[in-house]
């Protein structure tokens, strides 16, 4: 059953968990395109096609970028045009990002960045053609040191997106091993051809956070599971180190008003479940040490900045971030600020 995109907000663990498929050879991939999102799509298109078609200047469509704002791009060059955003943002170094990063910032770039929810522009056509490369299982080589997070993560979207122009280099599975090759012939080999970018598709697809979401997700993963294991090593330090049970101190944990005290202690409860074991000293211990005593509380700190790291994470509470919205309004939205502060949060926990 292929997994929808565009019908709903993915979770951060859903989408880590299917981006790991591309660290294997062997995966099967199952992307594709909700039909209800074709309506919306189509509109943004035609929003674009409607500026296109005048003699406004509008950023990005039929003007150059940056410091070249200024300059104007006519409609006979809007396809060079495209090609060329990406291609000058290919200026990344350093070692490759692994698979499933580049996975899953190709999948953020459909999902959160709202080309399904008909926000960039982007055709159906283009939208089709990157499920079919990523259900191949081509993804481009991108080096994981360039421009992230002030204006979109652009040098390593733009090494993303350029495989599906035939540039570059890209990996791709074949007889049970994954092989680097050079985009176009890895094109060629799927039977498909170097894509032509439309008027904004090629600024669509790299201006965003992509692989900032996607470096915070899967630190948030990582650090969940961590937890999780934590929570666990406390149920079994106090089992094996014969501690008090926390049997009727729900109370405390809920007067300490910090629902990560609540979870982690109610987890660890959990773990150790109806089993009764006697104190190490009897009767007359007092009470267990720090460690074991205040785990839940300890614990709760770490799940909470865990929690915060997933909000930013998830599609229903992540801020679009777009330079040009195709929206009936004018207006410009592109930075990582929130995304960042959450990562910083990610690492140190994860």
């Amino acid at each position: 059953m292929p997994l929808l995109i565009g019908s709903h907000d993915l979770s951060p663990t859903n989408l880590t968990e299917y981006s790991a498929r591309a660290l294997s050879p062997d995966s099967l991939y199952a992307l594709a395109l909700d039909e209800a999102c074709h309506d919306g799509i189509s509109r943004a298109c035609a929003v674009v096609d409607g500026v296109a078609a005048r003699s406004q200047r509008v950023y990005g469509i039929n003007t150059g970028v940056g410091l070249l704002c200024i300059t104007h791009v006519s409609s006979d060059n809007f396809v060079e045009f495209q090609h060329n955003i990406i291609l000058s943002h290919c200026c990344g170094v350093g070692e490759p990002l692994p698979r499933d990063l580049v996975m899953m910032m190709m999948m953020w770039v459909i999902l959160l960045n709202s080309i399904a929810k008909g926000h960039r522009g982007v055709r159906l056509e283009t939208v089709d053609f990157i499920l079919k490369t990523l259900n191949a299982g081509l993804l481009a080589v991108v080096p994981s040191q360039g421009s992230v997070g002030a204006s979109g993560d652009l040098a390593p979207s733009a090494h993303a997106a350029a495989a599906l122009l035939g540039e570059g280099r890209c990996t791709l599975p074949v007889d049970g091993r994954i092989e680097e090759i050079s985009a176009h012939a890895a094109l060629q080999r799927l039977g498909l051809s170097p894509w032509q970018l439309a008027p904004k598709e090629g600024l669509s697809l790299i201006n965003g956070t992509q692989l900032t979401t996607a470096l915070a997700t899967k630190a948030w993963y990582h650090a969940k599971r961590l937890l999780d294991l934590s929570n666990l090593a406390a149920a079994l330090s106090i089992e094996g180190l014969r501690g008090q049970h926390m049997d009727n101190t729900e109370p405390l944990w809920r007067a300490h008003r910090h629902p990560g005290t609540l979870h982690c202690g109610l987890a660890i409860n959990a773990w150790i479940g109806n089993h009764k074991a006697k104190s190490a000293l009897g009767h007359d211990r007092v009470q267990d040490p720090y460690s074991l005593r205040c785990a839940p509380q300890v614990h709760g700190a770490v799940w909470e900045d865990v929690q915060a790291v997933r909000a930013s994470c998830n599609g229903k509470s992540t801020p679009l971030r777009i330079t040009l919205w195709c929206l009936p309004t004018r207006g410009r939205s592109c930075t990582a600020a929130t995304s960042t502060a959450f990562i910083q949060r990610g690492w140190q926990i994860g």
